[in-house]
């Protein structure tokens, strides 16, 4: 009786261990710095933390900021403030995601970005890549400011495809992304397929996210020619009054997710030639049960996209970040 006893309190004490394990606070460490925009720079508040180290990139990342701030008002001007931290290392902001993904530069939440400083990068010209990858975060914060309040947003469920789409259309990152053949080749492949049926799981984008962004940006692109922007951001807003991303989704497309994810292969992944791009792959992922454009590779922002472009002005062909 004894036994059972210690066996169940050693089993509860694991159990919480684990949970509290779950959802330990993220690792934030204490920026010494700060800097901010200007009221003439930034209407709202715009803020950068960092450390000494890095305060000769201070500058460039502020530059980058606010540009990339103009780049996103075709969504909307961001209602919260933003603030910007210059993580160290990237260990550091491996730490403070709670996540192993090497490729990683920057993560955006509601308000804020964690950027892996440029210092880092082992490049001697950052400034368009750095522009670029701000481009792309700040299109996530405006995506959830949208479609969410602060309290509640990381509590919303947007597909992967969706927010890495968006940010990637937004930051015109299709030069860099798989075409739709490579993309045919790999989900016709039997991991292809396993990585198809788990579009959402964590292992999947650790091993696959070239394969994972370049699929959220075509089928960005398509669903934004057949809703055209302002239907975009009408689905965001919907979601804002209480729906789903589903029902939102239904609301404007007239399908449901998935029948748009079907529609996609059925257009433009099957019907490509299969026998061409074969490459090894990745060691085999762990699934989860939670419910990809032309073979030439992309060299100018005209061809980057199925369906002709109705923006004025191209952005520098230079890429860091996937």
């Amino acid at each position: 009786m004894q036994k059972k006893a210690r066996m169940l309190l050693l089993w509860c004490l694991g159990w919480v261990l684990g949970l509290v394990g779950c959802y330990r606070e993220a690792i934030i460490p204490d920026f010494p710095l700060e800097v901010r925009a200007t009221p003439r720079e930034a209407p709202n508040s715009v803020r950068l933390s960092f450390f000494e180290r890095d305060a000769a990139v201070v500058s460039d990342t502020l530059k980058a900021t606010l540009y990339a701030l103009r780049e996103n008002q075709r969504w909307t001007t961001l209602e919260a403030p933003l603030h910007l931290r210059i993580f160290p290392t990237h260990q550091s902001l491996e730490e403070a995601l709670q996540l192993r993904l090497p490729w990683v530069r920057a993560w955006a939440r509601y308000g804020d970005i964690w950027l892996q400083s440029p210092r880092t990068w082992r490049r001697q010209f950052y400034q368009w890549p750095l522009t670029e990858l701000l481009t792309h975060e700040i299109a996530h914060v405006a995506m959830f400011q949208m479609c969410c309040e602060q309290k509640d947003w990381d509590n919303r469920s947007i597909p992967l495809w969706f927010r890495e789409g968006m940010a990637s259309v937004t930051a015109q990152q299709g030069y860099v992304r798989l075409s739709v053949e490579r993309l045919a080749s790999f989900f016709a492949s039997p991991q292809g397929k396993r990585v198809w049926r788990a579009l959402e799981s964590v292992e999947a984008l650790r091993f696959y996210q070239n394969e994972l962004y370049s699929l959220g940006h075509w089928l960005f692109d398509e669903l934004q020619q057949r809703i055209k922007q302002e239907g975009v951001s009408r689905l965001l807003r919907s979601m804002r009054t209480g729906n789903t991303f589903e029902q939102a989704f239904v609301q404007q497309v007239g399908s449901s997710v998935q029948g748009f994810l079907d529609d996609f292969a059925r257009k433009y992944l099957q019907a490509a030639s299969l026998s061409l791009f074969r490459y090894p792959l990745p060691p085999v992922f762990k699934e989860t049960p939670r419910s990809v454009r032309s073979a030439s590779v992309f060299s100018t922002h005209g061809a980057c996209s199925l369906h002709p472009t109705t923006r004025e002005g191209n952005l520098p062909a230079v890429h860091l970040r996937p």
